[in-house]
C-alpha cells in the first residue's frame, strides 16, 4: 500500500501516502502530528509512527475500517 484515502463523514478525505523515505505524511499536518505522538495500534500488538512507513500505513487502515469510515487504497 502507497497511499490511504479516508472518506471522513463530514465530507472531506485524509491522505496519507508514502514517501521516497519510506516515512508517511498526510494532507492534513495536524492530524498527523496528533498520530505521530500516540502511534497507532496494529493488529500484531505493536504501536507504528509516522517513520515506519507501511506498517503505519497498515494500522490506520485497520482502525480506520473498524470504525466503519470508507476507505480506498492504492
Amino acid at each position: 500500500m502507497r497511499e490511504l484515502i479516508v472518506s471522513l463523514p463530514c465530507g472531506k478525505d485524509l491522505r496519507f501516502y508514502l514517501v521516497e523515505d519510506e516515512k508517511v505524511r498526510c494532507s492534513n499536518p495536524r492530524v498527523l502530528s496528533a498520530l505521530a505522538v500516540g502511534g497507532v495500534g496494529h493488529f500484531d500488538g505493536h504501536r507504528y509512527y509516522p517513520g515506519d512507513g507501511e506498517r503505519f500505513l497498515e494500522a490506520l487502515h485497520d482502525f480506520y475500517w473498524l470504525k466503519g469510515v470508507r476507505l480506498k487504497t492504492s
